[in-house]
């Protein structure tokens, strides 16, 4: 009778976490520690601060991931080449867990946009950054703001 009563109460308890939807990613690193470890491989071929221009939704939320959009403008190159100047670039597709929180961006707002050169298709967008995180993950960013309160 134990026995049963022990399974019972374990599939019960298994039942009832299944029915609750995932809320946080399995590995989330930080910003800092996903951007070192692109750095130390090499991934990119570009990084641009930005100003966004646009952004907008793109389809309704799906559980806690909200997809978006935005056009920005660059305004500063800190490391590679870029064309056009004018780019898009998209959020929110995973789990705002695993997405790192960043809400739909505003016009007005600066980011930072990290680019990989794809063989084919030429330079993707990596990674992006509201820029108050990526001053604080990146000392390249930091280093770049730091120069510009000077002038």
């Amino acid at each position: 009778m134990m026995r049963y009563v022990r399974f019972a109460s374990t599939m019960g308890c298994a039942l009832a976490l299944a029915s609750v939807p995932a809320q946080a990613c399995r590995v989330r690193l930080s910003a800092e520690e996903n951007l070192r470890g692109a750095y130390e491989k090499g991934i990119f071929s570009s990084v641009a601060i930005v100003t966004i221009v646009e952004a907008k939704h793109t389809q309704p939320g799906i559980s806690d991931a909200h997809p978006w959009s935005a056009t920005a403008n660059v305004d500063q190159l800190l490391l590679g080449s870029l064309e056009p100047k004018t780019l898009t670039f998209e959020r929110g597709w995973g789990s705002s867990a695993c997405d790192g929180g960043h809400p739909l961006a505003q016009p007005g707002e600066k980011w930072a946009v990290y680019f990989w050169k794809h063989p084919e298709r030429g330079q993707l967008v990596w990674a992006s950054y509201p820029l108050q995180a990526a001053s604080a993950a990146d000392p390249m960013v930091e280093r770049s703001l730091k120069l510009d309160i000077r002038r």
